[in-house]
């Protein structure tokens, strides 16, 4: 059993969506020319494996010609993941391996940083919250589909406690479960 969600959207050119995007969108950018100039000094990066807000190590192709100069370098540790492709971090036993996880860890302090679109959005417009069931905690949701800000917020009913519903402003307006999926095209 899950909790009731209330939906809710306005277009991407309302006040205050409008700004708070192009804020975001100016902070990503920040954000990715601090990460681009450390990722610049790591020959075999291709992506990093985590979220948005972390990173567990550095991924790279098992035929990357970089990862071939590195696969014997006791520096670094490797895990092998799907895809024909392995994710390395630093030896902590060696000088460099912790050289390159302060690195990692230079990256993760950069993403701690700059919250997802989705935390930004929902904690300046104050529509978090959380409803608890027996082992499942629900919370609220936001993106962009079909040129407008969509949000799903949860409600605390039978079974479920929780936080107290958000005020919700007067430029969202509530739609439909149906409207909701059909923003976003499902």
């Amino acid at each position: 059993m899950e909790p009731n969600f209330r939906y809710f959207k306005c277009a991407l050119s309302v006040e205050p969506i409008k700004s708070l995007d192009l804020q975001w969108q100016k902070d990503r950018e920040v954000r990715d020319k601090k990460l681009d100039a450390i990722f610049d000094t790591i020959p075999f990066y291709e992506g990093w494996r985590g979220s948005e807000s972390s990173i567990w190590g550095i991924v790279c192709s098992l035929d990357n010609p970089e990862y071939a100069k590195i696969k014997e370098d006791k520096t670094y540790k490797f895990e092998m993941v799907e895809n024909e492709k392995v994710v390395i971090t630093g030896s902590g036993r060696t000088k460099a391996g912790k050289a390159f996880n302060a690195k990692i860890q230079s990256i993760r302090d950069i993403l701690n940083q700059y919250p997802s679109f989705n935390d930004f959005m929902l904690r300046k417009l104050k529509l978090t919250c959380m409803v608890l069931g027996a082992r499942t905690g629900y919370v609220s949701a936001c993106g962009v589909a079909s040129d407008h800000f969509i949000v799903s917020i949860p409600e605390k009913s039978d079974g479920f406690g929780g936080d107290k519903f958000p005020e919700i402003p007067e430029y969202l307006i509530e739609i439909k479960q149906s409207e909701f999926l059909a923003l976003q095209g499902k």
